[in-house]
């Protein structure tokens, strides 16, 4: 099963990472809850639908469960730009794997946590910032990754890139809001006020083309931390001969991500507390 994983991540990825940028980290967070600690679980299913390339193929269907947890893990004030800001410890964890009594059984590839330090003020409730730009990425203090059982590693980049290593939701140029109204949407943790949120997005190379369409549920009041309260995402990936035109491009495979929040909590602690 290790092999198997381990060659649907890569298998998704390959077009995913082809001319792609880094996904605004606010289709996986809205606010800031008010008090350091907190936390929220997400639990679901990522689904690859691979199709074959030669006549008579047959398709094939791998499936795993999968979880995301949120932490707000400390509070601090930073000088940036010759002033005090202050700043919050975000903690980003996603775990993929099988089923078992104990919960999701990770393969050696399956876990990965991002740890970064983000300016509170630069939070924001909407998909755009006060002068009506698009929240496209999300600047950075400073931050750490850790994939697998490897030692962790600082960050390189300067915005939060969680496309498509955190999640498979990505930057969406179109991203909007479904209407006006507020729905209701049961949750483990309840039935809470939320608001849909869906955009699309087409990263193309001569060799791939990959169609993302994300719905996010934010939810409208606190009761979900951080604000997003459910997430799907779907992506049709397609193959062609780089001598082929565009119109040649064939299915070549379909992803589909499914994640609602859980559990929450207030006790949450780092899992890479030596780096700050």
């Amino acid at each position: 099963m290790f092999r198997s994983l381990r060659g649907a991540l890569i298998t998704a990825l390959v077009c995913l990472v082809c001319g792609a940028t880094p996904a605004s980290a606010q289709v996986l967070f809205w606010n800031l809850p008010k008090q350091d600690g907190t936390w929220v679980r997400f639990e679901g299913t990522y689904k690859n639908t691979q199709y074959g390339t030669a006549p008579g193929e047959a398709e094939q269907d791998l499936e795993w469960r999968t979880e995301l947890k949120i932490s707000s893990v400390g509070a601090v004030t930073e000088a940036i730009g010759g002033k005090d800001a202050a700043c919050r410890w975000l903690e980003f964890k996603t775990v993929m794997g099988k089923e078992s009594a104990e919960g999701i059984k990770a393969d050696p590839y399956g876990t990965r946590i991002y740890k970064v330090l983000v300016e509170e003020d630069l939070v924001y409730d909407r998909p755009t910032d006060s002068d009506g730009i698009p929240v496209m990425f999300f600047k950075l203090v400073r931050g750490y990754r850790k994939i697998a059982d490897r030692e962790p590693a600082p960050l390189k980049e300067k915005v939060l890139a969680i496309h498509p290593m955190l999640s498979f939701a990505c930057y969406y140029p179109d991203f909007h809001a479904e209407g006006d109204q507020t729905e209701e949407l049961q949750l483990p943790l309840g039935t809470v006020p939320v608001q849909l949120y869906k955009g699309t997005r087409v990263l193309e190379t001569e060799t791939c083309r990959s169609n993302n369409e994300g719905s996010l549920w934010r939810c409208k009041t606190d009761e979900v931390p951080f604000g997003l309260a459910k997430l799907q995402v779907k992506v049709l990936r397609e193959m062609k001969d780089a001598v082929e035109p565009p119109e040649q491009f064939r299915q070549s495979a379909v992803i589909q991500v499914d994640l609602s929040a859980v559990e929450k909590g207030g006790d949450a602690r780092s899992e890479l507390p030596d780096l700050q």
